[in-house]
């Protein structure tokens, strides 16, 4: 589980780091317009808007975290900071500034008189309209994240550009196209494309000056896929990255998986789930021993969990 976890973290990480930029954003904007206010350009209504504002936007990167994948929350949230800063700095102020705060003073009340807009609703349109847009891109990634309706096209492209390079002797061009489709994976949050991710893996592995490198890699994806299999109730995703593990010789954690795919089985309303544990577990016990000592229980059981 410890693989799985360090890969929510980071992803949490990331969206920290980019929501305190926006936070800095509003800040660097806020300072400007304190200025202006010191020299009697504008009031401090926006300023007011502007600091529950930038907590809000650090809250919101959290929360986001969840939802949007890695890769896209990353472009997203760059690019809201610049815009963040290009809003706030767009505000139309007097050319002239005088040090007389009683002409500066009626100055700014004959253009409050004058301007429809006032300082205030054009901060709540601006913050309005951030919400669009960050509402824009949750609707357009929370999509994406949903394991059951992820688009496996990404990952998949990938995949077949590196066995594409590899064909070709382009080694280099392989291990970008293999991290590519290791990212893609990664925002689908699906486990069988991680697993596939695995496999990949395993090919450039067969590469002389590869292979420590990337069976240690493969087992890693490996890790992601069997957790996340295991949280989405998959037995088949469970057995299938257990052999993977079991042909790469991890005695311990083939064991472990069939112990995991045994829960499921038992949970599962699958009548066949319990079945292919068992198939599994004397296959690869009568092939190598590497998994001996897991016996699925006789009889039937059934829960709310579907093992597929």
């Amino acid at each position: 589980m410890t693989t799985d976890h360090l890969t929510d973290q980071r992803q949490l990480a990331d969206s920290l780091a980019t929501s305190r930029g926006i936070s800095l954003a509003i800040s660097m904007g806020m300072r400007h317009h304190s200025q202006h206010r010191r020299l009697g350009h504008v009031d401090g209504a926006l300023t007011r808007i502007l600091v529950p504002a930038g907590l809000v936007g650090a809250v919101f990167g959290v929360i986001v975290a969840r939802i949007i994948p890695v890769e896209l929350s990353r472009v997203a949230f760059a690019a809201l900071p610049a815009l963040a800063a290009l809003r706030l700095l767009a505000g139309r102020y007097p050319a002239e500034a005088t040090t007389d705060r009683g002409a500066n003073r009626a100055r700014h009340a004959r253009v409050a008189e004058e301007a429809p807009m006032t300082i205030t609703t054009r901060g709540v349109r601006m913050l309005l309209t951030g919400s669009v847009l960050l509402g824009a891109v949750v609707a357009g990634t929370a999509h994406a994240g949903d394991p059951a309706a992820s688009n496996d096209a990404a990952w998949a492209t990938a995949i077949d550009a590196m066995a594409d390079a590899l064909s070709k002797g382009d080694v280099g061009a392989a291990v970008t196209a293999r991290q590519q489709a290791y990212l893609a994976a990664l925002g689908s949050r699906r486990w069988d494309a991680m697993a596939d991710v695995g496999d990949a893996t395993l090919k450039l592995a067969r590469t002389r000056s590869l292979r420590s490198v990337m069976e240690a890699e493969a087992r890693r994806v490996y890790m992601v896929a069997l957790f996340r299999a295991r949280r989405q109730g998959s037995v088949h995703g469970v057995l299938r990255v257990t052999e993977a593990f079991a042909l790469l010789g991890d005695r311990d954690v083939a064991r472990q998986g069939l112990v995991i795919a045994n829960a499921l089985a038992v949970a599962s309303s699958d009548p066949y789930a319990r079945e292919r544990v068992r198939a599994l577990q004397e296959r690869l016990a009568a092939e190598s021993s590497l998994v001996g000592g897991v016996r699925p229980p006789a009889g039937n059981a059934r829960g709310s969990h579907g093992g597929e």
